[in-house]
């Protein structure tokens, strides 16, 4: 299952899309790949995978970087 797409709106009215995976007792916040939609990568198993690895452990937070690839 894929996790809703959320968004966030910054204050110069750009839409950040964002996605939560678990509910660990920390917070983790990753920028994502930069290169691809979020939808998207949840077909890659192996990628799929490591999200919810990390989810399990944590409260993932993915977001899609404004700029592209960090």
């Amino acid at each position: 299952m894929i996790p809703d797409i959320r968004y966030a709106k910054t204050p110069e009215g750009v839409h950040i899309a964002y996605q939560v995976v678990g509910d660990g007792p920390t917070d983790l916040v990753w920028p994502g790949p930069g290169y691809s939609n979020m939808d998207y990568l949840w077909r890659f198993p192996t990628f799929a995978r490591f999200l919810r690895r990390l989810g399990s452990l944590t409260r993932l937070i993915v977001f899609d970087s404004r700029d592209g690839p960090l």
